[in-house]
């Protein structure tokens, strides 16, 4: 995937966020502030609350000095969304997103009446789609814009006009 004409990846992990946001939001990590621009505007666009969470040295500490971090695709502490961010922070080339989305992608809850309790919500698939339809026409634009040749007018009607 490409964003203003650079590789991004976009990852959905699993769980954690639900024990701090109730199911209210979806947890966000990223290491390009332009994306989370995107991602927050997609979320305000579709309904989905975004919480953007810190990519703090404390945890990325967590896996630079873990030897088998790499082995065992985990960190060494405790705040499993965030060392799972710090993972990917160390790990990924590149720019990238990870949302965790358990707390408002598999519960159904606060009386929605058009969800059955305790059922798959689809939240926030229209943030992502709403996401990745952003990506794709900045790129389709910085395209179109990198092949548009300037017209330059023939030298004979230059000459013409000095």
């Amino acid at each position: 995937m490409y964003v203003l004409g650079k590789e991004c990846l976009v990852i959905f992990i699993k769980y954690g966020i639900l024990l701090a946001t109730g199911g209210g939001a979806f947890g966000c990590f990223t290491n390009n502030d332009n994306l989370w621009s995107i991602v927050q505007q997609a979320g305000a666009h579709t309904g989905d609350r975004a919480w953007r969470l810190p990519l703090w040295n404390y945890y990325h500490r967590q896996i630079t000095d873990d030897p088998a971090v790499d082995l065992r695709n985990q960190g060494s502490g405790k705040a499993t969304p965030c060392i799972g961010a710090a993972f990917l922070r160390n790990f990924v080339c590149g720019e990238w997103v990870h949302m965790d989305i358990t707390g408002v992608g598999k519960v159904s809850h606060a009386g929605a009446p058009y969800l059955a309790p305790r059922r798959m919500s689809g939240r926030p698939a229209r943030t992502l789609a709403r996401t990745l339809e952003h990506i794709a026409d900045a790129c389709a634009n910085a395209n179109a814009n990198a092949n548009a040749t300037p017209k330059r007018k023939p030298e004979s009607d230059q000459k013409d006009r000095q």
